[in-house]
C-alpha cells in the first residue's frame, strides 16, 4: 500500500515541523539531497499526541527518485534519523514528515515539511508546482514583524523602501504601509501553523491558518511555526519588534560605550579599548576581546546589513540584507544607513553611528557643566587624530582637548609628547623603536608614518593631525578647542597659530592651556580674547596661594581665567577655595563615576575624559538619587 495515501500504519503521526535555529531545509534539485539544516540545533517533530521528536545534528538525507515515483520522508523516533521510503513496513518506528512526489522533471511536496523547506533556495509550497518560484525581497526599512497576538505582519513597507515579491519573472510591490491580515478560521481559532500570502491581483496580504488559502490568486510567501514558545520562520522576521533569538542573548556594552559603525572604514566596532563587552546566550556569558571590531558589507543611503552572533565560536559576523544565514549563526542586530538621519539599529544592543547621532540617543552637553574630550574620543579612537574628534562629537561632546607640537618646519601638529617612538609606525608596518622628534622631523615626513594601527589595524593609514586641520573640523561642529602648549614657543611660532586662529576666525572657540604661564606671555598680546587654562595639579594649600596670585597678574580687560585640576591630587576643599575666588574650575582626566562624584557637590565647570564616563550623565543621577 503506497505511504502517501496517508492511511500508515507507523505508530505516531506528525502535526507539524519546527525547522532549527539555523534554518529551513534545503532540497538541492540536483544532488536529490535534503540538507535540514541542523547545525547549531536540532529541527523539532511534534506528533498528534503532544510527543517531541529531535531530528540528530548535521541530518541529511539523500533521495532517490525516478520519474513517476512518490516517496514519503520521515524521522526515526528512537534515533532522529531521517529517512525516505515507499513501503509501510519498512520504518515501523518512523514518523512521517511530508511526502514528494516527481513527475518528469516538476516535484510536488505535501505535509508538514512543504510549510519549511527550501528547493534550490526558494520557498517551496503545495500549491506551487514545476519549478515556478516565489521570491521574496526584504525592505531595508526592516524586516517584516509578526505580531503574536493579532497574527498581524507589519512588512515595514514605507515610500523609497518597499519590500516585493517575484513571481513567474514579474515584481509586485508591497504597498506602502501594508499589513498582513489574519482571514479565515485563524482569528477565531489562532493557530500554531501560520502562513504568509500574498495576493498577485490587488498585492494585499494575509495570514491564514496552516490548511486555507485565501484565494486562486494568492500565493504563498512563509510560514511561521509556533510551539511551546518556540517560534521559527521560513523568512528572516522579527517576533513583537524582537528577533526570536533575543529572548537567549543579551549584550553588556564596554565602559568604552555602545558599539559604533564606522563609516570610513565599513566596520562594526565594539568599542573595547580600555574594558570589554559581554555578551549572554543560553545562560552562559562571554567576553568580547579588546579592540574587537568586524567588516561590514558596504552601506549606502538605504541600505541595510544583518549583524550575526555565532554561539558556539562566539563570533560575530555580517550579512547583506538578501543574503541567507550563514549556518551556525544567528541574526542579533542590524544597521540601516537611511538617506536622511545617518544610521538606525534594530535588535539585541544600541549601535551608533560615527559622523551622525543616528537614533540611538547620545551625550547632551550640559550648558552650564563641559564635557571636554581628552585627545578627542581616544578611548575607541587614535587619540587626538581627526576620527577621535569626528567621534567625540558623535557622541554630543563638543569640547575638544589637544596638544600643540611644531615640526621642524615650524607647522603645529597634534601629539602629547615631541617623541613618537613606540606609536608611529613606518611604510613597512614596523613600529618605530628608535627615537624620532617631532621637533626634528619636516611635517612632509611626519606625514609618512601611521598613527592608527597600533590603537587598532581597523584605523591603519591614520596621520598626525595639524592645528590647521583642527580648526578646520572645528568650525564645522562648531567645537570649542582646548590646546595646550607643551614648550616655550619663540615669537615665529606663536605668531603661525595666530595666523591661523585669525583666517579661519576661531578665536571665539578656543583657550590655551599651559602648566607654565609664562608660555602665555607672547600670546596674550596678540590674542586678548582667547581664555586661558592654568593647569595644575593642586595638591596643597600653598599651591592654591600661589596659583591664585599667578592668574591675578593676568587679568585684563573681561579675559576668562580657569584653573584645570587634577583630579588625583586636587581636594574638595582646595576647589571650593578656587572656585569660592571666582574663577572656574575643571577638572582632569575622569574617566570613572568615583571621580566625578567626588566634585559633584562643588561649582565644577567641566570634567575633561577619555570618554569612559558620560559625565552629565553621572552627575543627573547622582543629584537625582
Amino acid at each position: 500500500m503506497p505511504l502517501y495515501e496517508e492511511n500508515s500504519n507507523t505508530e505516531e503521526q506528525i502535526n507539524f515541523f519546527v525547522p532549527s535555529k539555523d534554518g529551513a531545509p534545503k532540497l538541492s534539485s540536483d544532488a536529490m539531497e535534503i540538507d535540514f539544516n541542523a547545525i547549531s540545533d536540532r529541527p523539532l517533530i511534534i506528533t498528534n499526541s503532544g510527543k517531541v521528536i529531535q531530528l540528530a545534528l548535521n541530518s541529511k538525507l539523500s533521495i532517490a527518485m525516478v520519474s513517476e515515483s512518490v516517496l514519503a520522508l520521515g524521522v526515526d523516533q528512537n534515533t532522529g534519523e531521517p529517512f525516505s521510503s515507499s513501503e509501510v513496513g519498512s520504518a515501523p518506528n518512523g514518523v512521517i514528515i511530508g511526502y514528494i512526489r516527481r513527475k518528469e522533471n516538476k516535484f510536488t511536496i505535501s505535509g508538514p515539511l512543504s510549510d519549511a523547506i527550501r528547493v534550490d533556495g526558494v520557498t517551496y509550497n503545495e500549491y506551487t508546482s514545476g519549478g515556478t518560484k516565489v521570491e521574496f525581497g526584504y525592505s531595508p526599512n526592516g524586516v517584516p514583524d509578526f505580531n503574536s497576538k493579532t497574527f498581524e505582519i507589519d512588512m515595514h513597507s514605507v515610500y523609497g523602501s518597499q519590500p516585493y515579491v517575484t513571481y513567474n519573472g514579474e515584481t509586485h510591490l508591497i504597498p506602502i504601509g501594508a499589513k498582513a491580515i489574519p482571514v479565515g478560521s485563524l482569528p477565531q481559532n489562532g493557530g500554531r501553523s501560520i502562513k504568509l500570502w500574498i495576493d498577485l491581483g490587488d498585492n494585499k496580504l494575509y495570514t491564514t491558518s496552516y490548511a486555507e488559502k485565501p484565494n486562486y490568486n494568492s500565493q504563498l510567501i512563509a510560514s511561521i511555526f509556533v510551539s511551546n514558545g518556540i517560534i521559527r520562520s521560513t523568512i528572516n522576521m522579527t517576533v513583537d519588534g524582537h528577533f526570536p533569538d533575543e529572548e537567549f542573548f543579551s549584550f553588556t556594552p564596554s565602559h568604552n560605550g555602545n558599539p559604533f559603525y564606522d563609516v570610513k572604514t565599513n566596520t562594526l566596532d565594539f568599542n573595547c579599548y580600555s574594558d570589554n563587552a559581554y555578551v549572554r546566550y543560553n545562560g552562559v556569558n562571554k567576553q568580547i576581546p579588546l579592540k574587537y571590531y568586524i567588516n561590514v558589507p558596504e552601506l549606502i543611503a538605504g541600505s541595510t546589513a544583518r549583524i550575526l552572533f555565532n554561539p558556539t565560536t562566539v563570533e560575530f559576523a555580517t550579512a547583506g540584507w538578501q543574503v541567507n544565514i550563514p549556518a551556525g549563526y544567528i541574526q542579533v542586530a542590524s544597521i540601516r544607513l537611511t538617506r536622511t538621519s545617518g544610521a538606525i539599529s534594530q535588535g539585541a544592543f544600541e549601535i551608533d553611528y560615527l559622523g551622525n547621532h543616528g537614533n540611538n540617543g547620545y551625550i547632551k552637553q550640559s550648558k552650564y557643566i563641559k564635557q571636554i574630550a581628552h585627545r578627542g574620543f581616544n578611548v575607541s579612537a587614535p587619540e587626538q587624530s581627526k576620527l577621535a574628534y569626528i567621534l567625540a562629537s558623535t557622541y554630543g561632546v563638543n569640547e575638544w582637548e589637544g596638544d600643540i607640537q611644531f615640526t621642524s618646519d615650524n607647522v603645529p601638529v597634534l601629539w602629547h609628547d615631541d617623541n613618537v617612538k613606540g606609536y608611529a609606525v613606518d611604510s613597512n608596518g614596523n613600529t618605530v623603536t628608535a627615537d624620532l622628534n617631532i621637533s626634528k622631523t619636516t611635517y612632509g615626513d611626519l606625514m609618512k608614518y601611521d598613527f592608527g594601527y597600533s590603537k587598532s589595524p581597523k584605523y591603519k593609514g591614520t596621520t598626525i593631525l595639524s592645528v590647521e586641520e583642527m580648526f578646520k573640523l572645528a568650525r564645522i561642529y562648531d567645537a570649542n578647542m582646548h590646546l595646550e602648549f607643551k614648550n616655550n614657543y619663540d615669537d615665529d611660532k606663536i605668531q603661525n597659530l595666530v595666523n591661523l586662529v585669525n583666517k579661519y576666525g576661531i578665536e571665539k572657540n578656543l583657550s590655551w592651556q599651559s602648566f607654565n604661564s609664562t608660555y602665555f606671555s607672547r600670546v596674550v598680546k596678540l590674542l586678548p580674547k582667547v581664555p586661558l587654562e592654568f593647569l595644575t595639579m593642586l595638591n596643597d594649600d600653598n599651591e592654591v596661594t600661589r596659583l591664585l596670585a599667578d592668574m591675578d597678574s593676568f587679568k585684563s580687560d573681561g579675559r576668562e581665567l580657569i584653573v584645570s585640576a587634577d583630579w588625583y591630587n586636587a581636594s574638595v576643599d582646595r576647589v571650593n577655595r578656587v572656585t569660592d575666588y571666582g574663577y572656574h574650575v575643571y577638572i582632569w582626566t575622569v574617566d570613572d563615576v568615583n571621580s566625578v562624584n567626588k566634585f559633584s557637590d562643588c561649582l565644577v565647570s567641566g570634567f575633561m575624559t577619555n570618554g569612559n564616563v558620560d559625565i552629565n550623565g553621572v552627575i543627573r543621577r547622582k543629584i537625582l538619587s
